[in-house]
């Protein structure tokens, strides 16, 4: 698992990067056009609203919000008691947690509150993780780039490269092993020292 979206890509084209500039980038754009017609294939056979992971997260938040004490204020207002007790307002989207603010997704209390109004909870949250979007991001294409259409140089030579080579666990060496040659060198300098101290 890598934290970093640079870590992540750079083990996602391991095989590319180790090749010229040309053909670093087509291996890329290949694995990008594979990849973004699958994404696009897979979100029209999705029959939710929302993306499937988001939807199946949803649920799990719904049943987590079944035992919770509401309170109603008004049509919008509910006061939900968890831990403590929690303000919601479903006009402006806003839980007194703040989950629904930084995540754009209903929390269990916001999910406590939409649920006394008979409404489907999965119609509420950002528009970012509706199955729409999904398709819209993935749905530009990556055009396909036939042979003769890429630059071609015949008169370069072959070149081999190394082998890729995986970094040993634990920390580099910071001091560099020096070669036998020079110990020998090392050796016969001090003993000359000796000879001309004697």
């Amino acid at each position: 698992m890598y934290f970093n979206v640079t870590e992540s890509f750079n083990a996602w084209i391991k095989e590319a990067r180790h090749l010229l500039v040309c053909n670093m980038v087509d291996s890329i754009r290949f694995k990008l056009m594979n990849m973004m017609c699958d994404r696009q294939q897979h979100c029209h056979k999705w029959e939710t609203h929302l993306c499937l992971d988001i939807h199946k997260m949803i649920e799990d938040t719904v049943e987590e919000s079944r035992c919770l004490l509401i309170g109603h204020s008004n049509r919008v207002q509910f006061e939900v008691i968890d831990n403590q007790s929690n303000l919601v307002n479903l006009h402006d989207g806003t839980c007194s947690c703040k989950r629904c603010k930084v995540y754009g997704l209903q929390c269990k209390h916001a999910c406590a509150g939409i649920m006394q109004t008979d409404t489907n909870v999965h119609w509420f949250g950002d528009d970012y993780y509706i199955i729409g979007m999904y398709n819209i991001v993935y749905g530009n294409l990556i055009y396909p780039i036939p042979d003769h259409d890429k630059l071609m140089d015949n008169y370069k030579d072959l070149r081999l490269r190394p082998p890729i080579t995986r970094r040993r666990p634990g920390r580099p060496r910071r001091r560099r092993i020096e070669s036998q040659t020079f110990n020998k060198w090392k050796l016969h300098y001090s003993r000359c020292n000796e000879v001309g101290h004697n």
